[in-house]
């Protein structure tokens, strides 16, 4: 039986380079893989944390923050700021001549090395006279969702608060 997966996944890896006819004959096989993490000590190592996924925005924020500290920038909510900015990350990037250095696109580590490169050179390209200008920008991913979050509660509220129709609640 094969293993289930998702078609348009197994797409973005093959177009990506992977070969898994190749993977098949000579990369690492699952079971070994399994034994050497088993033995590696990772884990069932009781020295490290281990989180249960936040359940609830305020608690998803907190961790953010706890995680990463009061200077989390959002580039896409910046670079709305900016003139001649828009599209994806690879557009940003060519328009600001700043090159992926590493992997491929749609690759976790190579995407996120290009947007921390990325994130250097709006802010050299477009705040280094104004950084107060900048840190208007701190933490603003988290107001917008705080704010849509609080959104979101006051129509919960509303709609089991309605007597009748939703509409006349809205």
């Amino acid at each position: 039986m094969r293993d289930i997966h998702a078609k348009d996944s197994v797409a973005l890896l093959r177009s990506q380079g992977i070969d898994f006819a190749r993977n098949a004959v000579a990369g690492v096989s699952s079971v070994h893989f399994a034994k050497l993490a088993a033995a590696s000590g990772l884990l069932f190592n009781k020295a490290l944390t281990w989180r249960v996924l936040p359940t609830r925005l305020e608690e998803f924020l907190e961790l953010v923050k706890e995680l990463l500290g009061g200077n989390t920038y959002d580039v896409k909510h910046v670079m709305r700021f900016c003139n001649g900015l828009y599209g994806g990350l690879e557009k940003v990037a060519d328009t600001l001549h700043v090159d992926r250095v590493a992997g491929k696109c749609h690759q976790a580590g190579s995407d996120s090395l290009l947007t921390c490169h990325t994130f250097h050179k709006i802010r050299e390209s477009y705040f280094l006279a104004n950084d107060d200008g900048f840190r208007e920008y701190v933490n603003i991913l988290m107001k917008m969702i705080f704010q849509a979050s609080l959104l979101i509660m006051l129509c919960e509220e509303l709609l089991m608060n309605a007597s009748g129709n939703v509409l006349d609640a809205v």
